[in-house]
């Protein structure tokens, strides 16, 4: 996760707290006055718990993402490691040929 990332995972938990304090201080007044307030609060809340959602379950398929990239370039670099140990066992065959045809 970058820094801007959790820094945007933080805003957006940081605003879904504040909407929370807000519905309890309207709760604790219970009035009709705040009303609309509620609503919109109550509204941000679930808005704001979508968006972190989505985010998080996006960062989930990333970690499987580079999970399976890692797996990919680790089998890359080992396949690539047995063709050359496969070369270089050629070539010393090579050579051990090339020095018995010689001493015939």
């Amino acid at each position: 996760m970058t820094k801007e990332q959790k820094e945007a995972i933080d805003y957006v938990q940081k605003q879904i707290d504040y909407f929370k304090e807000q519905i309890k201080f309207i709760e604790a007044v219970d009035s009709d006055y705040y009303e609309e307030e509620y609503e919109l609060y109550k509204n941000r809340i679930k808005q704001f718990s979508t968006v972190l959602n989505l985010i998080q379950e996006q960062q989930e398929e990333n970690k499987k993402k580079d999970k399976i990239i890692d797996l990919m370039a680790k089998e890359m670099f080992y396949e690539n490691n047995r063709n050359v140990e496969k070369q270089h066992f050629q070539k010393i065959e090579e050579i051990i040929k090339y020095f018995k045809r010689r001493i015939k």
